[in-house]
């Protein structure tokens, strides 16, 4: 389902890491899901890219302010001052069950993150997705009981890797 929108953010080099339970399934932990988290890099040039590809993909904000606005740091951190806007919401128009969800605030260094993330190829195009301790750190962050179990589940895959 998200294919052509992961296939888009390969070939225009958009920087992000696959984060949450998309990110936990492909590394063999899945977990029933509605949405794609992504994490991207909060660079202005790399927001133009995402920005571009929601577009071409009917991906418009749910919430009541334009997608441009997340490339401004200042309104990304009163967002998250004010209303706790962790994640700014897209889904598709032209397809109800698209929901991705634009990381926008977050407690790891994201270079750091890109260079331990992992690669998994779908259609010839490299699609990135969060190494097991960037997950671990994000979900490490949240209080909420999924994320909790995610923690205890991520734990255990990394105990036992060898």
């Amino acid at each position: 389902m998200y294919e052509p929108i992961l296939i888009s953010m390969s070939e225009k080099n958009l920087r992000y890491l696959i984060v949450g339970a998309v990110a936990l399934g492909l590394h063999g932990y899945p977990r029933s899901t509605f949405d794609l988290d992504i994490l991207p890099d909060l660079s202005e040039k790399n927001l133009d890219i995402l920005i571009s590809i929601a577009r071409k993909h009917s991906l418009i904000p749910k919430i009541p302010e334009p997608i441009h606005k997340i490339k401004d740091p200042n309104i990304r951190s009163q967002w998250f001052e004010q209303k706790n806007l962790i994640a700014f919401p897209l889904y598709s128009t032209q397809n109800p069950l698209i929901h991705i969800d634009v990381i926008i605030h977050y407690q790891i260094d994201f270079e750091l993150a890109f260079q331990r993330k992992t690669e998994v190829e779908i259609e010839g195009k490299n699609i990135f997705v969060a190494g097991l301790d960037d997950l671990l750190l994000l979900k490490n962050n949240s209080s909420r009981e999924k994320d909790v179990l995610d923690s205890k589940v991520i734990k255990t895959i990394l105990e036992r890797k060898p």
